[in-house]
């Protein structure tokens, strides 16, 4: 498993709105966020709690990911039109 400083040298954003890099900024420590380019809203300042970047914490957090997109899926929750096939 990559290290936080490995994923900060050679992350790029593959995703329209940053989800991949906000999903994992609950990995990082309040004092790396500036260097993932990120800062906490007004709101989150002094409440920022970094889970620890462990394996088990990753893939459960994959494994809640992972459930939350089927139940999108198969509500179709998030589409602006019916399909009819």
């Amino acid at each position: 498993m990559k290290t936080l400083t490995q994923i900060k040298n050679f992350y790029k954003c593959n995703t329209l709105d940053g989800r991949d890099l906000t999903r994992l900024a609950q990995f990082i420590p309040k004092e790396q966020l500036n260097d993932f380019g990120l800062e906490l809203n007004e709101e989150y300042k002094g409440k920022h709690k970094a889970m620890p970047f462990i394996k088990e914490n990753i893939l459960n957090q994959l494994k809640e990911d992972v459930e939350f997109g089927f139940e999108k899926a198969l509500g179709q929750r998030g589409y602006f039109f019916k399909s009819n096939i």
